[in-house]
């Protein structure tokens, strides 16, 4: 309280002195362009709340009371203090009476739990409450009292509980559907809550700084984290039992590698020297390969400090395994019994036919404009027989056509032209008047010959018009990028189980050309790329498809060391799980031959790898000793259990996410630390 002499240094900041803090003076809030007297005497006013809406949203709503720090200052009362430490253990939970009512009728019963809502008082001899039991089903309790105070009126919202009561029957009525009462004969508490929680308003609105109040009280995320808990042990049943893989943990503080993503550093008191986060476990996994781990797996987890979303984070979870003497196709029949066994015993229905489909990565940028399409809508893409002529590197003219006699909800789609990294597909709305028309006159925007033929269209329909590459390293494509939108305006953001398209994407490129700054860009809206630099589509451990391996060796190397590779000719034995849009998890078999390793990462990547500081000498000397051709794949955990929990946010099925910032509030990290920790590893902030 702020007459006790203690305030929160956050709270300080808003506060002007009209006096001294330990007095009976009074302070202005000048936060939000408002001024508000507080009293600073604890006896002019009652505990002093901030409503979350006011000045001091999210940085502090109820000044505290702290115990003084003075030795022996502390005098609790010990008949309270044990009656929080010693007490009944509950009978059962309140679910399990929910489930055989008639068993526990007039049976006396103890539950613990939270009061859910202020207590209700009807008189001085009678008050309803609402708890929460640890099931999270709530019961309405009922106390009487003759003589005695009541005990329910004196407890606050959140205020942890134990009680005991008679189970009553409670006759059906239109103004509610209880079942059941629990007519009061203790109550015991365990655990007062602050004033703080009763000002927070609603639930679903709590701050990310209460987090451990909104899984408390919010039935889906508790309930994701229940799910989530019942996927892994599927994971692990299955792997570990049926399909005899052997868990194993690898190591959290590994090296830094060009592997794409930033990383997170960690120092060390050696100077000059850090440790990195994994990314994910590829390179230890390999390296188990070629220990004779004959199948590895492990629910792992990873960092990337990148620019984060509704579906990533700087830390996230994946199933990660591999299997030695194995290949592509061993790995996606595990993964396909694997995904059957959480969909059946989640979903409680298989996932979809096994085999699941398989589609090129040419098929699914040619018809849907993106490498995980979603095929639960009939959305095609249709080629028109021209050549776009604005940019010479995108010559293929391609038509989505929307029919609201097939999809009705999307005749309220707006196109938002600022959710389009490049170039904005145009629009074509068609009319009786221009039902013949519009092809031409759209192929001529682009600089094209008129098609001779195009998609059948009718007066209402409308025509999204762009252009891709012939093989496109754009990834996604604008129409790609409109089809995903046009489906999400569709579902409204909802995430349907009942209708489920799995597919795998396979024989991905396997380079990818550096694309060009935008600054370089020659032509509007169109990027730009280096032919004559490779990166790794995936990672530079996949494995070539051996019918295109003869054309990673095309001749001499350039100045630089590197050779000129055609990048479209050269598929990957890469393969995506991709469900309902989402790609679910990813994958392939590895390169093990240490010399072909080598070549690829120095004369294709130019990544070297003969000096001492080379990061990737261990793996090289690894698989020179007899490594095992092996496969593998990397199921995104969160991701998945998202979809199973029927959200789009990744944030709703991990206990402690971090903030769009990558802070975490509740704990209020990253902190600052002090210099002397700073010097001990040879570290200085600018």
């Amino acid at each position: 309280m702020i007459g006790s002499g203690v305030l929160r240094p956050v709270f300080r900041r808003h506060l002007r002195s009209s006096g001294r803090v330990n007095g009976s003076k009074s302070f202005t809030s000048q936060a939000g362009g408002r001024s508000t007297k507080i009293a600073s005497n604890a006896a002019q006013r009652p505990a002093l709340g901030l409503h979350p809406s006011g000045p001091f949203a999210r940085k502090l709503l109820v000044p505290y009371r702290r115990a003084s720090s003075r030795a022996g200052a502390y005098t609790p009362d010990l008949g309270v203090l044990t009656r929080k430490f010693q007490f009944p253990k509950a009978t059962c939970e309140a679910s399990a009476i929910q489930q055989r009512l008639q068993d526990y009728i007039g049976q006396t019963v103890t539950l613990h739990g939270w009061i859910r809502d202020k207590p209700r008082a009807r008189s001085k001899r009678l008050c309803f409450a609402d708890l929460r039991d640890t099931s999270g089903t709530v019961v309405q309790l009922v106390e009487t009292a003759d003589a005695s105070p009541l005990q329910l009126a004196k407890l606050r919202i959140e205020a942890a509980v134990c009680v005991t009561g008679i189970v009553q029957a409670v006759e059906a009525s239109d103004r509610h559907d209880r079942t059941w009462d629990l007519q009061v004969l203790d109550v015991q508490v365990l655990n007062e809550s602050s004033p703080v929680v009763s000002q927070l308003g609603n639930p679903k609105d709590w701050p990310g700084q209460y987090r451990y109040l909104q899984l408390r009280t919010q039935d889906r995320l508790r309930n994701a984290l229940k799910l989530r808990s019942q996927t892994a042990a599927i994971v692990r049943n299955t792997l570990a039992g049926t399909e005899n893989f052997t868990e194993v943990e690898t190591p959290l503080l590994f090296k830094s590698t060009p592997e794409g993503a930033d990383e997170f550093l960690v120092p060390t008191r050696t100077k000059g020297r850090v440790f990195a986060l994994p990314q994910s476990p590829q390179q230890y996994k390999q390296l188990l390969m070629a220990s004779g781990v004959h199948r590895y797996f492990q629910i792992a987890k990873c960092f990337r400090d990148e620019d984060l979303r509704q579906d990533r984070q700087p830390e996230f979870t994946q199933i990660d395994l591999e299997m030695a003497f194995a290949g592509a196709d061993d790995v996606q029949a595990v993964v396909e019994r694997l995904v059957q066994s959480i969909w059946t015993g989640i979903v409680g229905a298989p996932l979809s036919a096994s085999p699941i489909q398989r589609l090129s990565y040419a098929d699914v940028m040619t018809h849907y404009g993106i490498d995980k399409p979603d095929l639960t809508f009939n959305l095609p893409i249709e080629r028109l027989d021209t050549v776009a002529g604005e940019h010479p590197d995108y010559p293929v003219l391609e038509a989505l056509v929307v029919r609201p006699a097939e999809l009705p909800e999307l005749v309220s789609f707006e196109l938002d032209p600022e959710s389009f990294k490049d170039r904005v597909p145009i629009r074509i709305d068609i009319t009786a008047d221009n039902a013949e028309s519009w092809l031409g006159d759209a192929a001529a925007r682009f600089k094209a010959a008129a098609p001779t033929s195009g998609p059948a269209v009718a007066p209402g329909d409308t025509v999204y018009i762009s252009t891709r590459q012939t093989f496109s390293f754009e990834n996604p494509t604008p129409l790609g990028r409109l089809r995903k939108q046009l489906i999400d305006h569709a579902t409204a953001g909802a995430v349907d189980l009942t209708a489920v398209a799995a597919l795998w994407v396979v024989d991905f490129p396997l380079f990818t050309p550096a694309e060009r700054p935008r600054a370089e860009q020659t032509v509007q809206g169109y990027p730009e790329f280096d032919y004559a630099v490779a990166t790794a589509t995936h990672h530079p451990f996949t494995m070539p498809n051996m019918a295109d391996v003869a054309a990673l060796f095309p001749g001499e190397p350039g100045p630089d060391g590197r050779v000129r590779i055609d990048m479209a000719k050269i598929r990957g034995q890469h393969y995506d799980l991709v469900i309902n849009g989402v790609e679910v998890g990813g994958g392939s078999a590895r390169v093990h031959d240490p010399d072909l390793q080598r070549y690829i990462f120095s004369a294709v990547l130019g990544i070297d790898v003969d000096s001492p500081a080379s990061p990737f000498t261990h793996l090289l000397d690894a698989f020179a000793t007899g490594c095992p051709p092996h496969a593998g794949l990397a199921i995104g955990f969160d991701r998945l259990v998202a979809m199973l929990a029927g959200t789009k946010s990744i944030r709703d099925v991990i206990a402690f996410p971090k903030s769009v910032t990558g802070a975490d509030l509740v704990v209020k990290s990253p902190t600052k630390v002090t210099e002397a920790q700073l010097q001990k590893y040879h570290l200085r902030v600018r």
